[in-house]
């Protein structure tokens, strides 16, 4: 691959909501298996996933609907949201932490 092609293939990924936050994550990755969300197919009532393993075989990674089974549903599985969300909770919790020190 050419330079060019790297970067048009870096560039072509959807942007999701938490890149506001970590620019260095990309979306569309799963946090279960780390294969692409667009690479989960619709199966049921869930998304399985349609990629090989390193050894070759097919991966079992199976994403369940969580609320309402809408294809949006797959975006809570999206490790770069994952993360920010983790570290969301994180900033969340020393600043009532903090707070809670400067009242006592």
């Amino acid at each position: 691959m050419t330079k060019e092609e790297l970067t048009m293939t870096e560039t072509s990924f959807t942007k999701g909501r938490h890149e506001a936050l970590r620019p260095d994550y990309r979306s569309g990755i799963c946090c279960v298996c780390g294969h692409f969300l667009s690479n989960h197919l619709k199966d049921g009532d869930g998304w399985r996933c349609n990629e090989r393993g390193l050894d070759g075989r097919q991966c079992e990674c199976t994403l369940r609907p969580i609320l309402t089974g809408t294809e949006r549903e797959k975006e809570f599985y999206d490790l770069g949201w994952r993360m920010n969300a983790s570290e969301r909770e994180f900033w969340e919790f020393k600043k009532r932490f903090r707070d809670s020190y400067r009242r006592w």
